[in-house]
């Protein structure tokens, strides 16, 4: 039995058609999988300016987690939580909510009426959270400091040298160490003086940490290289308003054995990190999955 995250375009093909929401269930019974369905995801589901389009594709969620077993679904817990229990617990498998939490989660999106004012409201201040969580990092000043240190690729030995770093990439650089305090903090995660040798080295225990890391370093990187680069890593991490959004949800992928999207970037990004030993999960585009 493994486990499979589905990415925010996935499911909305799967939440909005009857056949696929049947073909995506049977598949992972077939399979034996257990499904995480992402709060990061369901935050951008409900996203959007259609209020008609945005409860089919909530009705459609709930219509989907309705088909599934008690055990079958995890409702995946946000980053910053994912990061907190990693740090203080061993962690196996994805943490999700309560269960009870989840049926109040599905309840709410069987139920949801585009003339609802309480639905409304939360698709309202899911999105304005989804554009402060997609600012958080680019405004950070030391993400700031970092990338206006692309001045000093000023040859194109530089630029080589940049690219075939990126290329070969496998750990976080030790002097990446400050990152790393920022985002402990970032997560609340208080009283740890962890630095990058330890989330290397804790492979099981820190796996969404190290991979966020990673992400970020290679997020910095492809942000140096822009407009100055057409190598592969390079475009692969170029610059764009989705990026450290994605990386939380590829991070908290750690736990699981595969993630479902169909969004070219991330899932070349996903197979970028397992190619190199950096994460033990892989991605696969819906259509793959359910042939």
């Amino acid at each position: 039995m493994g486990t499979v995250l589905i990415d925010t375009p996935s499911l909305s093909d799967v939440s909005c058609n009857g056949a696929r929401r049947e073909a995506f269930v049977e598949r992972l019974n077939v399979d034996g999988h257990r499904l995480v369905l992402s709060i990061h995801v369901l935050e951008e589901l409900i996203c959007g300016n259609r209020p008609g389009s945005i409860a089919a594709r909530a009705n459609g969620v709930g219509k989907l987690i309705d088909r599934m077993g008690p055990d079958q679904l995890i409702t995946g817990q946000p980053f910053h939580v994912v990061v907190q229990r990693e740090v203080s617990a061993d962690l196996t498998e994805p943490p999700g909510l309560a269960r009870e939490d989840r049926r109040a989660i599905a309840r709410f999106l069987n139920r949801a009426d585009p003339k609802a004012a309480d639905f409304l409201q939360l698709s309202r201040e899911c999105n304005q959270a989804l554009k402060a969580k997609q600012r958080a990092f680019d405004t950070d000043k030391k993400v700031a400091g970092f990338l206006a240190g692309k001045k000093l690729l000023g040859t194109s030995t530089q630029v080589r040298e940049l690219e075939a770093h990126m290329a070969e990439f496998s750990q976080p650089a030790k002097e990446f160490g400050w990152f790393l305090t920022d985002l402990l903090q970032h997560c609340d995660v208080r009283g740890e003086n962890l630095d990058i040798l330890e989330v290397t080295d804790a492979r099981s225990r820190l796996s969404c940490l190290r991979i966020h890391l990673c992400l970020a370093q290679l997020t910095m990187h492809g942000a140096a290289l822009a407009g100055r680069s057409q190598a592969a890593v390079a475009r692969l991490f170029k610059p764009n308003e989705n990026n450290w959004y994605d990386n939380a949800i590829i991070a908290v992928s750690a736990h699981c054995d595969l993630v479902v999207s169909d969004d070219i970037d991330l899932i070349g990004k996903v197979n970028f990190l397992n190619q190199r030993g950096i994460a033990v999960f892989r991605g696969m585009h819906l259509n793959a999955f359910l042939s």
